[in-house]
C-alpha cells in the first residue's frame, strides 16, 4: 500500500513552527510569514515605484509521510508547467535547504530576498518557472520502511513585483511534487 504524504508548508519561529497541510490547496504569496489558503486579502504585495522591488515573503514547503512506505520514497523532485502566467512585471525564484529559516521581511511591504550568503540555502535562487516535467529540481532526502515524517529538503520560493505589474490577484499556478516509492 502506498504511504500517505502530504506538502506541508511551515511558517513561524523556530521553536513554536505551525505546520500546514497545502497539498491540493491554493496558497496566496503574500508579505507575512502566515497561513495564505483560499483568497486572503490582507498582507498583498504592493506593487512599488519605478526602480523599485517589492516581494513576497518566501514560502517553506516540504513533503511529510503519515504512513510509513512499503518500501523506499526517494528520487525527490519539483516542478512547473513552465509557463509565467503571474503576468507582466511578476517574477518568481526558488531555492532549497536541508533547514528550516523563517521567512522574514517588512510585513505589509516586502520580503527579504531569497539568496545564498547570509541566508541558509543549499543552491543560488533560480527561476521557477526554469524547472519543467523534463527538467526538475532534484530534492535530497528520503525516508524507508518503517518511518514516518519529515524527510526531504524544503523548497522555498517567493515573488518579486516591479513597477509594470497590473494591481489585483494573478493568475493560479501549479507547482508539482513527485517521488518514487518502492
Amino acid at each position: 500500500m502506498p504511504a500517505s504524504t502530504q506538502i506541508e508548508k511551515w511558517i513561524g519561529a523556530t521553536g513554536s513552527i505551525t505546520r500546514i497541510n497545502i497539498t491540493g490547496v491554493n496558497q496566496r504569496m503574500t508579505t507575512a510569514d502566515e497561513n495564505a489558503s483560499g483568497s486572503p486579502t490582507t498582507n498583498p504585495v504592493p506593487i512599488p515605484t519605478a526602480g523599485s522591488v517589492n516581494r513576497s515573503f518566501w514560502q517553506n514547503t516540504t513533503l511529510i509521510v503519515g504512513t510509513t512506505p512499503a518500501g523506499t520514497i526517494n528520487n525527490v523532485k519539483w516542478y512547473t508547467d513552465g509557463a509565467n502566467s503571474f503576468g507582466t512585471g511578476v517574477v518568481a525564484s526558488g531555492s532549497q535547504t536541508g533547514s528550516y529559516l523563517q521567512a522574514s521581511g517588512t510585513v505589509g511591504t516586502s520580503g527579504d530576498l531569497l539568496q545564498n550568503g547570509s541566508i541558509l540555502w543549499k543552491t543560488p535562487a533560480f527561476d521557477i518557472f526554469s524547472k519543467t516535467s523534463g527538467a526538475p529540481q532534484s530534492i535530497t532526502g528520503s525516508i524507508t520502511n518503517p518511518s514516518t515524517g519529515s524527510f526531504c529538503e524544503f523548497l522555498s520560493y517567493q515573488a518579486s513585483v516591479i513597477s509594470t505589474a497590473v494591481a489585483g490577484a494573478t493568475a493560479t499556478e501549479t507547482l508539482t511534487w513527485q517521488y518514487d516509492e518502492t
